[in-house]
């Protein structure tokens, strides 16, 4: 999440202008944390999201989340 974070800003946005994440786990039962850690950053309104479950991510990650934005 500090990456996401990180690139949004970077891209002249926020996290409060996600408006859609799609969190790719290794193990859909890790899914909870992630969620817990996703709410820590995205409070208010949350950006719609989906789940999925994946048998391997690049450099062996057990999460990756993949977010849209839009710059004001």
């Amino acid at each position: 999440m500090h990456n996401l974070t990180g690139m949004v800003t970077a891209s002249g946005s926020s996290v409060a202008n996600v408006v859609k994440t799609i969190a790719f786990v290794v193990n859909i039962e890790d899914f909870p944390k992630a969620s817990t850690v996703y709410g820590e950053v995205f409070t208010g309104v949350s950006p719609a999201r989906s789940a999925v479950q994946v048998a391997r991510l690049p450099k062996d990650a057990l999460v990756e989340i993949e977010a849209i934005a839009h710059v004001e």
